[in-house]
């Protein structure tokens, strides 16, 4: 047997080789593992031909030419019962295929006969691997600036040079190097600085620093620079902040560590890279620059946050910005510098030079003026975002719903960044709307003298109340708003609370909040309106015996309450005549969603609060509602009309519709943009005073049913033990009693005695037959209307009822007098006496009258 590398030539083949998918080196494996493998395979095919079923194609009389087709259908058949070509072809295909796999094995082991192949693996293995990896990274790098991908993908150069590598490594030379390069050395090596120790570069890091400082803006005007920023210099970096701060979540906080984590605002980071130069001709190097806005707590941001593009974009608007005016003020020292040396040459004065007065750049003003007007932008698309959610919100789902007008932002020639603005309550502006003045604590001067600022607000606003938020260039965030000269004439504590409120949820950047500053906005006008309708109603609109004051922006409603003593002294008080004090009955406070004006009522006043309230109008008396359960569904609606709760609510919204009239016409007090400067002021004030008309005949009434319904009550709880009912004595009467007409409302009586009375009548046919009613003696109070306020008058009235269900007829009104043996006492604050007292001292000395009263009654209650 001869030598097997001396019988036959292996012809070159190109051989597929596989890579590993990891890192895209050569996948390797020992000789004995890739020889075991290829005679595996063959003698695996050679058993199952011989003793097992094989997977044969369809019949073909081709042949050999099937080893180029592709198979579509195979079968499972033993070798055996094929037929003779369908045996010669398998066969042949078979060692084709494994024949491959031989010459592979024969061209490794040839190859492991060499002492450099195992070299060249490794090194062609390492080849690949690096430039796999050096492809990865710059995929990396690639995505990482993703907002380049597009520039970057055609630009980018190849990482490898596989054919260039194999060369240098195989060869030794690397006959692709490009003959016009030009190889130098590196500048930094050759220079002084290259033996300057890290201390030596950091100082003189820092003297350049330093130096820009010293001979910048900051040195030129600190004043001016110092308004706008607040700098700290650690080492060669230099800090800006701007705003107030506020501590990182996560910061530490404990005791052992002084300092914690800050964010501001705007927050800027600058140095300065030295040169060789003379002249102060270093410019700042813009390092980071970050602007924070965040929503109130508890608010929803409409996930308006700054992207990485818009961080990216900032930064480059900031640095060119600083470029900027670095390069303008660049070029008028270089004029300056030439009209001086033009000068002296004139002159022949050239050792007299005249110093350059050119100030120095402003890099940092101009890169506060591009933060500062990312910041209010992004402060009033925030805002913006929260009013149009609070207009989809709560405050829209009410009858006069607030409107909102979307951030505007404006041409940049304007001072005005953008307006803001937020239309609520509604205001009569026939004659002109309320005056929109700047909302501010600073405007205040130490004289109390407010200067006078023209506000900047959309003009689409159309009969409501404004409240804009402008955002003003290099300035900040401006807040007007309707009546605000007579908001900050007020000087109070409490106003200036509510104020600052309101800013502080417009202009600070971490805690924005539409909803608070609306808020704010509301109660500001709330009590503006209130002491406007107030001063409207001053005497001698109103009568004497009514007083309307303020309190906590309310409007307290005091009326001078009298008792019936007689025909001939029913206007006298126990001897005290008009000193006697006002009683406060009920306040009128201001909805802050809708403006509108809407009763409450004392907590004693429990009998009232229900009747004023109640829906339907027969819940408020279980008497009433029982009577009205009793009748069909077709006749309940018309009982339930006649009832104590209906006349009563429908007198207080009677009151507070007139008292919206009126508040809509006086808007929030103050001044006017008048359309017409001389009729404008006339047709207002006669438009005002109709409304007060109004108001003062739906108060009198609503201070007397006061009386009746809030103070008796408690009186004759106090009395008898007793809670009184307002429907036991009918629907009142119109019939005038001793001269006087009472008011026509159901009185509020309790009972007294009862009994049950049978009586014989006569049919329609002649039959007799036997009748019972119940015939009750009740102890009721009524009320009157006279000059000097509201007199309350006892009544005794006799009752029949059919049945417990059925309505009272009444048979007699009984008059009866007060005792004016009961001395009372007034109190007073000092020496003067006070304006208006609680109900409860008034409600105990009507119990007194009330007690003596049905005490000397031959009827007495039966409280058991």
């Amino acid at each position: 047997m001869s030598d097997p590398t001396t019988l036959t030539e292996l012809e070159p083949r190109r051989l597929e080789l596989t890579l590993d998918p990891h890192n895209g080196s050569l996948q390797t494996a020992s000789l004995l593992h890739v020889l075991l493998t290829a005679t595996d395979g063959l003698f695996q095919d050679l058993y199952q031909m011989t003793t097992g079923d094989i997977d044969v194609a369809a019949p073909d009389e081709e042949g050999l030419e099937l080893l180029t087709t592709t198979t579509t259908t195979t079968t499972k058949k033993r070798m055996a019962d094929l037929a003779f070509s369908q045996r010669r072809h398998e066969l042949a295909w078979r060692l084709a295929k494994h024949a491959r796999t031989i010459e592979q094995v024969a061209v490794l082991t040839a190859a492991a006969a060499t002492t450099d192949w195992s070299t060249y693996v490794t090194t062609s293995s390492q080849a690949l691997q690096h430039a796999r990896m050096a492809w990865s990274q710059a995929d990396e790098a690639q995505d990482a600036l993703f907002f380049f991908h597009a520039q970057l993908f055609p630009l980018r150069a190849a990482p490898h040079d596989i054919v260039g590598a194999a060369d240098v490594q195989l060869l030794g030379q690397w006959y692709d190097l490009p003959q016009n390069l030009l190889l130098q050395t590196d500048p930094y090596e050759t220079s002084v600085e290259a033996s300057w120790s890290w201390s030596q570069v950091d100082e003189a890091w820092q003297m350049a620093v330093r130096r820009k400082l010293i001979l910048g803006e900051m040195g030129w005007d600190p004043n001016s620079s110092n308004q706008l920023w607040k700098l700290s210099l650690r080492g060669g970096l230099v800090r800006l902040t701007c705003g107030n701060p506020r501590p990182i979540e996560g910061s530490s906080s404990s005791s052992s560590c002084s300092c914690s984590k800050q964010q501001y605002p705007i927050a800027a980071v600058l140095t300065v890279v030295p040169s060789n130069s003379s002249d102060n001709s270093d410019e700042w190097t813009l390092l980071n620059l970050n602007v924070h806005v965040q929503a109130k707590t508890g608010e929803f941001n409409y996930q308006l946050e700054c992207s990485h593009r818009q961080k990216y974009d900032l930064h480059r608007l900031a640095a060119l910005a600083m470029h900027r005016a670095e390069m303008k003020t660049r070029k008028l020292q270089q004029e300056a510098e030439e009209e001086e040396m033009f000068n002296a040459n004139v002159m022949q004065m050239n050792d007299d030079i005249v110093p350059n007065t050119v100030p120095p750049a402003r890099p940092l003003e101009a890169l506060f003026q591009v933060a500062h007007t990312f910041l209010l932008s992004w402060q009033l698309e925030v805002l913006s975002a929260q009013a149009l959610g609070l207009r989809r919100g709560a405050w829209g789902a009410v009858g006069i719903p607030i409107q909102v007008q979307p951030v505007q932002f404006e041409e940049s020639s304007s001072s005005s960044l953008g307006v803001l603005s937020i239309l609520f309550w509604k205001v009569d502006d026939s004659y002109g709307p309320p005056r929109v003045g700047n909302l501010s604590l600073d405007q205040i001067t130490d004289d109390g003298q407010i200067p006078t600022k023209k506000a900047r607000y959309s003009q689409d606003a159309h009969g409501q109340l404004v409240l804009a938020i402008t955002a003003e260039c290099g300035v900040g965030i401006q807040v007007s708003m309707s009546g605000a000269q007579e908001i900050l004439a007020q000087g109070d504590v409490k106003t200036k609370s509510i104020v600052q409120d309101l800013l502080d949820a417009t202009t600070n950047p971490f805690a924005l909040s539409a909803s608070d500053a609306l808020l704010a906005a509301a109660r500001l006008c709330a009590y503006q309106k209130c002491q406007a309708v107030v001063e409207a109603l001053q005497p001698p609109i109103l009568p004497h015996w009514i007083d309307l004051s303020l309190d906590h922006g309310s409007i307290v409603v005091a009326a001078k309450i009298q008792f019936y003593y007689g025909k001939d002294d029913e206007s006298r008080d126990n001897g005290k005549g008009d000193h006697s004090p006002l009683t406060i009955l009920f306040r009128v406070q201001c909805d802050l969603r809708t403006g509108s004006f809407v009763p409450t009522f004392p907590r004693p006043f429990h009998l009232l609060g229900t009747l004023a309230g109640a829906d339907p109008y027969h819940q408020a008396s279980e008497l009433m509602a029982m009577r009205v359960a009793s009748l069909p569904l077709t006749k309940q609606r018309a009982a339930g009309a006649s009832s104590t709760g209906r006349c009563v609510r429908e007198a207080f919204d009677a009151l507070m519709r007139s008292m919206n009239l009126l508040g809509q016409r006086v808007g929030v007090g103050g001044s006017w943009d008048d359309t017409d400067l001389e009729g404008s002021p006339k047709l207002r004030q006669r438009a005002i005073q109709g409304a007060c008309a109004d108001v003062r005949t739906c108060l009198t009434k609503c201070c007397a049913m006061s009386a009746l319904y809030g103070l008796a009550p408690v009186a004759t709880r106090i009395a008898v033990g007793l809670d009184a009912s307002p429907d036991m004595a009918g629907n009142g009467t119109d019939k005038r009693l001793q001269g006087m007409s009472l008011l026509s409302v159901p009185p509020l009586s309790i009972r007294l005695d009862q009994e049950l009375v049978e009586r014989t009548v006569s049919s329609s046919d002649g039959v007799p037959k036997k009748d019972c009613h119940l015939e009750q003696i009740l102890f009721s109070l009524s009320c009157r209307i006279s000059n000097d306020g509201v007199v309350l008058v006892p009544l005794e009235v006799t009752v029949q009822l059919d049945s417990p269900a059925a309505e009272p007829m009444v048979k007699e009104y009984e008059m009866l007098n007060f005792e004016k043996t009961i001395a009372r006492s007034t109190p007073s604050k000092g020496d003067a006496a006070v304006k208006a007292i609680d109900p409860v001292p008034e409600a105990g000395y009507l119990a007194d009258l009330i007690s003596n009263l049905i005490d000397d009654s031959p009827n007495p209650p039966n409280t058991t």
